[in-house]
C-alpha cells in the first residue's frame, strides 16, 4: 500500500512538471528528459511512460523511448495504467503494462498537454526488494531469540522452496555440516497448514506457515518440537483428567504415550485412570494383552476401534486415535457389560412398545436364561428371565409354570423355527 501511494504520488508531481514545459513549447525537452531518465536515472524495472492518442483513434502513441519490447500480438487488457492517465484519472493501478508485464504503477494526466504519464515498477522488482527487506529483518529476529523458535521465509519456486533466511551463524552446526532444504518442500503444498516433522536440521519440530500470494512466498514459524512436548503432554494430560471424571457410567477417556524400556515399548499413562483401584498389584496395565487400544495410539500411531481387555482387563468396546505432535495416543472407552445392557434396555422398551401398540394378537417377546453360561442347558421357563412384560394377566399359578416347551425355552437352547401349542 505504501508502494502504491508513492507512485501514485510521483506520477502526480512529475506530470504537472513535465505539463507545464510541454505548455511553454520545450516539447523535444520532455521528451529528452524522460529518455534520460529511463536510461540512466531509473533502475531496473523501473520507467516513465509519456503517452497520448493518435489523433482521431483510440491507439496509444508513446512519445518517449520505451524500455521494454511491445508484444507481437496485442493483449486487450495491456497498457493499463496509460489508458487510465488519457482517461483524465490520478492514482495507482496493479495491473499489465504496455508489455504485458505485470506492474505497479502511478500515473496522473498532463491536462494541458492532453497526454498521460505513467511511473511504474515491474512487481517482480518490487516482491524482491521487499523479500530482501523482510529476510534480513527476519534474521535479525532469529539471531536474538533464545529458544529454538525460528522463523524462515521462502519463496515459490515451481514447488520448490528457495530460503531466504537462515539461522546463522548457528546453521552449520545445527546441520553438521549438510542441510537438507528440500525438508522445507512441504510448506509451498499448500497455502496455509500446520506440520510435524523433521525439518532441514533433521530434527522433529511443530510448524505453522502460510502463503503470501503477493510476494509468492510462504512464511514459516517453527519451534522444536521436544521444546514444547512436555508443556503441552502436561496442559492435555490435565484437561483429560477433568474431563473422565464427569463421564457417565464406565465410559474413560486417557491419554498415554510411548514408552521404552530396556529396548521394549510400553505405554505410559499420561491423564489420570478412572479406575486405578482395580489395577491389581502388578499395576495398570501389566497384562501384556491388556490396554491393546492404548498401545495402538500411542506406540504404533494408528486409530480406530477395538473389542479388547482394557487396562483392568475388563473386556471394553474402545476407540483410539493418535495425536503426532505430541507423539500420544488418545483412547475412548466404554465396558462391553454397559453397551450390551444398553442394547437390552432399548430392545426391551421396544417390544414393549410395540407390544403395547399392537391391535392383534401379535407379541413380541425377549428373555434370557439366568445363567448366561447354561443358555444351551435350559430346562424350563424357571431357568429364563423374561424381559418384556406380559400383555395379559397371567394365572394365579403364573405363566409358563414349570413347562419345559414353549418358544423361549426352544429359542434360548439354540433353536429356531415355529412352534404351534
Amino acid at each position: 500500500q505504501s508502494n502504491q501511494l508513492t507512485m501514485a504520488h510521483t506520477a502526480g508531481t512529475l506530470a504537472t512538471m513535465l505539463d507545464y514545459l510541454w505548455a511553454s513549447g520545450l516539447n523535444g525537452t520532455v521528451v529528452d528528459a524522460v529518455n534520460y531518465m529511463n536510461g540512466f536515472a531509473m533502475g531496473e524495472g523501473w520507467e516513465i511512460v509519456l503517452g497520448r492518442f493518435a489523433p482521431n483513434t483510440t491507439r496509444v502513441q508513446y512519445l518517449a523511448t520505451l524500455k521494454s519490447s511491445r508484444p507481437t500480438v496485442p493483449n486487450p487488457l495491456a497498457g493499463i495504467p496509460i489508458r487510465r492517465a488519457l482517461a483524465g484519472i490520478s492514482g495507482y493501478v496493479l495491473g499489465p503494462d504496455y508489455a504485458s508485464i505485470q506492474v505497479i504503477a502511478g500515473h496522473s494526466p498532463l491536462l494541458q498537454s492532453n497526454m498521460g504519464l505513467v511511473y511504474k515498477c515491474q512487481l517482480t522488482v518490487l516482491q524482491k526488494n521487499f523479500l530482501a527487506q523482510a529476510a534480513a529483518a527476519i534474521n535479525a529476529w532469529n539471531a536474538i531469540v533464545s529458544s529454538t523458535l525460528e522463523m524462515m521465509l521462502m519463496v515459490n519456486r515451481n514447488a520448490a522452496a528457495q530460503i531466504l533466511t537462515k539461522s546463522d551463524p548457528l546453521l552449520s552446526a545445527q546441520c553438521f555440516g549438510s542441510c537438507d532444504f528440500s525438508a522445507m518442500n512441504f510448506a509451498v503444498q499448500a497455502p496455509q497448514g500446520t506440520y510435524t516433522g523433521p525439518d532441514y536440521r533433521g530434527v522433529r519440530v511443530l510448524a505453522a506457515y502460510t502463503y503470501l500470494p503477493n510476494l509468492n512466498a510462504t512464511l514459516l514459524l517453527k519451534v522444536d518440537l521436544s521444546q514444547v512436548q512436555s508443556k503441552l503432554l502436561q496442559r492435555v494430560g490435565s484437561a483429560v483428567s477433568a474431563t473422565n471424571m464427569n463421564l457417565p457410567g464406565t465410559k474413560e477417556l486417557f491419554v498415554s504415550r510411548k514408552l521404552v524400556t530396556n529396548g521394549t515399548a510400553g505405554i505410559k499413562f499420561i491423564s489420570d485412570l478412572k479406575y486405578t483401584s482395580q489395577c491389581g498389584t502388578l499395576g495398570c496395565g501389566s497384562n501384556p494383552n491388556a490396554a491393546l487400544a492404548a498401545k495402538k495410539s500411542a506406540i504404533s500411531c494408528e486409530q480406530g476401534y477395538i473389542v479388547q481387555q482394557d487396562y483392568r482387563n475388563h473386556a471394553v468396546f474402545a476407540g483410539y486415535a493418535c495425536i503426532p505432535e505430541i507423539d500420544c495416543g488418545v483412547v475412548l472407552k466404554i465396558d462391553s457389560e454397559e453397551v450390551a445392557q444398553n442394547c437390552q434396555d432399548f430392545c426391551v422398551e421396544y417390544a414393549n412398545t410395540l407390544n403395547d401398540n399392537s391391535t392383534s394378537s401379535l407379541h413380541l417377546e425377549l428373555g434370557k436364561p439366568f445363567n448366561l453360561s447354561l443358555a444351551s442347558s435350559v430346562q424350563s421357563y424357571a431357568d429364563i428371565q423374561m424381559l418384556t412384560k406380559p400383555r395379559e394377566t397371567c394365572p394365579s399359578s403364573g405363566c409358563w409354570p414349570n413347562s419345559s416347551t414353549g418358544p423361549m425355552v426352544e429359542a434360548i437352547r439354540g433353536a429356531g423355527g415355529v412352534v404351534v401349542g
